[in-house]
């Protein structure tokens, strides 16, 4: 047992929503025994969350799941306090004491929540313990540290200290015009020829003499060597415009890597990439395609004012979550059926003509829209007829990740857009699901988290890509050249 006491005064109903198995046991094995001191205000917050749908309310449940467990293991209540079995930890549940709180902030505290846990770190304090306040809220942080409380921004979600120092997933390596020449010749290149020390493995490397001439690269963990990639692979009827994206498709198409995280701000092509790479795996690998269909996954996230409930069938108030992609797929297939070489035929689908003829039937019984058969085949150019085709086959599955729980997918590619918006508890969820050969693809932007208590550090696709790092399973491509306009550009950067 050890002898020094700490007690944690926890912001429950914020940390619970993003990981409540571990809300509790991150503090023990600190080197000292740690008591959980759970404000009750918290616990009515949180039982307010637990009949919200999706995560947020799944995690309010298990959250009392997990403390009802801890009570039902102890001859206490958490009213009287727990202790966690084999931990130096305990858990309690505390009444706020107003008299405990200094007569000099009690006029500016109120029963607001916030205010009502900083009371409790007050009440302890006042008793001489050692107290800290931890949160993942800095309107809260800050107040903590106005009342001369400790206080610490919860660090068991966070995947990096300093957003400074996020993986990059490649590097530029200077060289003389020989080494380049010997790398394009030979395909092959040791890391310790050109002072690389520790690579990752699927880490990219841009190996060059000056600014026109280099040779890009992929460091493969097997054999210990970098080794060359194709850079001028046309990909569904696009090339890559700049280094980084030319990194990226080579992930993405390589079926040895099962999960590609690819980072950046708007504008830089991964949204794109990631759809093109996934209709090229799809429509045009022929004998050898490995993956029968597209899931496309969005959080349902808003960006300011929320619209309100969305009429129709699930997978029409989908569509309008997945604009975005549909206008990134729709570009896809004007390029392609605007190419001489476009043979949108080759889509190893059989097509049902009776389907289409019985739902023409039934529409026009229906009063609704008449499916016109020459319009609906395979081979028209009409990006938004092949979308709906493609969709109505099965080819591409919108998904909200509120459902996913509890499936396989296997054969499968699964594209996860605006992962910055998802908790880390929420990327593991998604990840699970992925079954015997399908292949994951996270997207997004760190700057764009629309999400109440994620932040760059926090958020699950940083958390995802800075803990599959070490393995040859994974890679992450960090995007920072813009290429939607030179105003998408300059907007993200001034604005």
């Amino acid at each position: 047992m050890v002898g020094i006491e700490k007690h944690f005064v926890i912001d429950l109903s914020n940390l619970a929503l993003l990981n409540p198995e571990a809300v509790f046991t991150s503090f023990a094995k600190r080197g000292v025994e740690a008591y959980v001191d759970i404000p009750y205000p918290c616990l009515t917050e949180l039982e307010g969350l637990k009949n919200r749908p999706g995560e947020m309310g799944r995690n309010a449940r298990e959250a009392f799941r997990i403390l009802r467990s801890y009570e039902s293991k102890s001859p206490n209540n958490l009213f009287e306090g727990v202790q966690i079995k084999n931990k130096d930890l305990w858990v309690k549940v505390y009444h706020v004491n107003k008299e405990g709180v200094p007569e000099d902030f009690r006029g500016s505290l109120t029963e607001d929540v916030d205010d009502m846990i900083l009371k409790c770190a007050l009440n302890r304090k006042s008793e001489g313990k050692d107290v800290e306040v931890v949160t993942n809220d800095n309107a809260l942080l800050i107040k903590a540290s106005g009342l001369r409380l400790e206080a610490e921004d919860w660090k068991h979600e966070r995947a990096i200290e300093d957003i400074k120092h996020i993986y990059h997933g490649w590097r530029t390596i200077a060289v003389n015009k020989e080494t380049v020449d010997y790398f394009k010749k030979n395909r092959v290149l040791a890391p310790r020829d050109i002072c690389v020390k520790n690579p990752m493995p699927n880490e990219f490397f841009c190996v060059c003499a000056n600014e026109t001439y280099s040779q890009s690269g992929v460091y493969d963990q097997k054999s210990g060597n970098i080794v060359t990639i194709d850079e001028d692979r046309k990909v569904y009827g696009i090339l890559a415009r700049n280094m980084q994206q030319k990194f990226a498709l080579s992930a993405l198409l390589n079926p040895n890597i099962p999960i590609v995280h690819l980072l950046g701000e708007a504008g830089t092509g991964k949204t794109l990439m990631a759809i093109a790479a996934a209709m090229e795996m799809v429509e045009n690998s022929g004998d050898k395609r490995r993956y029968s269909s597209i899931n496309i996954l969005r959080p349902i996230v808003t960006m300011g004012e929320d619209i309100g409930y969305l009429p129709g069938s699930k997978d029409e108030k989908m569509k309008l979550w997945m604009q975005p992609m549909f206008d990134n797929l729709e570009y896809l297939l004007s390029l392609k059926f605007l190419s001489k070489e476009s043979n949108i035929e080759r889509l190893e689908v059989k097509y049902d003509k009776s389907k289409y003829n019985k739902r023409e039937r039934q529409d026009k019984k229906r009063g609704g829209r008449e499916f016109h058969k020459e319009k609906n085949l395979p081979g028209s150019n009409d990006p938004k007829t092949h979308i709906e085709y493609l969709i109505d086959e099965g080819i591409i599955n919108l998904q909200a990740p509120t459902y996913i729980r509890g499936r396989s997918i296997p054969h499968s590619l699964i594209i996860v857009d605006e992962a910055q918006n998802l908790s880390p508890l929420e990327v593991k969820t998604i990840a699970t699901r992925v079954g015997e050969g399908s292949k994951i693809i996270l997207t997004g932007d760190m700057s764009q988290i629309d999400r109440k208590g994620l932040n760059d550090r926090t958020n699950g696709i940083c958390y995802s890509s800075e803990r599959f790092k070490p393995y040859k399973e994974a890679a992450t491509v960090y995007l920072t050249e813009g290429e939607r306009s030179p105003l998408a550009t300059l907007a993200s950067k001034i604005l």
